[in-house]
C-alpha cells in the first residue's frame, strides 16, 4: 500500500496538466463556435442585401422595359394615323424599293 501512496503523488500533477490542456481545449472549441455563429449571421445579412439589390436591379429593368413598350406602342400608334403617301427610298445604290409609305407626324 505504501508503494500505492507514493505513485498517486507523482500522477497528480500531470493528471492536473492534462485537465488544464483540456479545459483550454474545450473554451476554445467555444470561442470557435462563437466565431462561426457570428460568421454565419453576417453571411445572412449580406445574402439579404444581395437580394434586396436584385430586387431593385428587376425593378429598374422593368420601368426600363415598360418604357420602351410604351414608347413603341405609341409610335406605332403616330405611324397608323399618319397619311400614307407613295415614295421611292434607295436604301443603297442599285437597291430601291418603291411602294407606300405612311409619314408619321413629329410631335413638336
Amino acid at each position: 500500500m505504501a508503494v500505492e501512496n507514493q505513485i498517486a503523488p507523482r500522477r497528480a500533477p500531470h493528471l492536473a496538466a492534462m485537465f488544464q490542456k483540456a479545459y483550454a481545449q474545450a473554451v476554445m472549441i467555444q470561442g470557435i463556435d462563437e466565431q462561426i455563429d457570428q460568421m454565419i449571421e453576417q453571411r445572412e445579412k449580406l445574402e439579404l442585401e444581395i437580394h434586396e439589390i436584385q430586387t431593385q436591379i428587376n425593378g429598374e429593368f422593368e420601368r426600363m422595359l415598360t418604357a420602351a413598350k410604351e414608347a413603341r406602342l405609341k409610335l406605332r400608334a403616330q405611324i397608323a394615323q399618319a397619311p400614307a403617301r407613295n415614295v421611292e427610298v434607295e436604301i443603297a445604290p442599285n437597291l430601291k424599293f418603291a411602294g407606300s409609305i405612311p409619314m408619321a407626324r413629329v410631335a413638336s
